[in-house]
């Protein structure tokens, strides 16, 4: 069947201690965030393949894109259509 997470895992949509990406983790590299919506944020890569490289990370900590909720792929759309307009 399907793919099911550990037992000691955390309860989707609750921070995990330690990682990089929650914005509630206090080591997050706050200065790399450049935009915080309702259901995404969106922050530099401090690895970036290009010099345009972001990252458009959920608020909630969710796995993979096929976890989000309909409101936040919205907000991913919107996100991506303001980026195509930035640098086409």
């Amino acid at each position: 069947p399907g793919y099911r997470p550990p037992s000691n895992a955390p309860a989707p949509g609750q921070p995990v201690p330690g990682c990089w990406f929650c914005l509630s983790n206090p080591q997050l590299e706050a200065h790399l965030v450049t935009s915080i919506g309702t259901e995404m944020y969106m922050c530099v890569d401090k690895g970036a393949i290009v010099p345009q490289h972001v990252l458009l990370i959920p608020i909630e900590h969710i796995q993979c894109s096929l976890g989000l909720n309909e409101t936040a792929s919205i907000e991913v759309n919107k996100y991506l259509n303001a980026l195509k307009n930035c640098f086409a």
